[in-house]
């Protein structure tokens, strides 16, 4: 082989380790997914039973959002969530297996109403600081939690926030509420099941 051959294979032979390089982190960041995702389904499964209040010590998630309007029906939801999923894909983003919805968490604990104000997704942190895009941050800490079904939302709020009221419980500025089992028309179906998440 001359020079100038073995200059242009040294050339490829580099570039293909980048390739690969790249590759191995992009897999091991879908490997550190589908193990979060798994983590979500095995404690969804070990919930036995609804409307029961309970503790819970969640840490910081990393999220994606998009702001709710009170007047926003299903198709403006769901076209809200397109352009986040969009972003998610820009951005080589990889979702960690978590949505949900910050409430109002005044009209929660003075009116008991659940009012939606931002839905989000939670993501991988793995080497979003390097990513051009707005993520925030769920703090993490301890939460006053409820599980319910569709149909159970009215009493579980209800009962959660009377417990909060009744045991002098003072919430620190973050609720959400979140879709634990995932489902494709999760509008249709009651069968979906929800925690109620209050960070105190």
């Amino acid at each position: 082989m001359r020079s100038k051959e073995v200059i242009t294979l040294l050339s490829f032979i580099q570039n293909q380790r980048k390739v690969v390089e790249k590759e191995i982190i992009r897999l091991k960041s879908i490997s550190t997914a589908i193990g979060h995702i798994e983590d979500k389904i095995k404690y969804a499964l070990e919930i036995k039973e609804t409307n029961k209040i309970y503790f819970r010590e969640i840490e910081k998630r990393f999220i994606i959002d998009v702001e709710l309007n009170r007047k926003d029906n299903e198709n403006d939801i769901e076209i809200k969530l397109r352009k986040m999923d969009k972003v998610v894909e820009d951005n080589e983003l990889m979702f960690e297996g978590e949505s949900g919805y910050f409430v109002d968490l005044d009209l929660f604990l003075n009116e008991g109403e659940i009012c939606y104000k931002i839905i989000y997704s939670t993501i991988c942190g793995e080497d979003i600081e390097n990513k051009y895009v707005d993520t925030k941050e769920i703090s993490e800490g301890k939460f006053i939690c409820i599980s319910y079904l569709n149909n159970e939302r009215e009493m579980a709020v209800d009962k959660l926030r009377k417990y909060i009221e009744e045991n002098n419980i003072h919430p620190r500025c973050i609720g959400v509420e979140v879709q634990l089992f995932n489902t494709l028309e999760q509008w249709k179906n009651e069968d979906v099941l929800y925690e109620l998440q209050i960070l105190i």
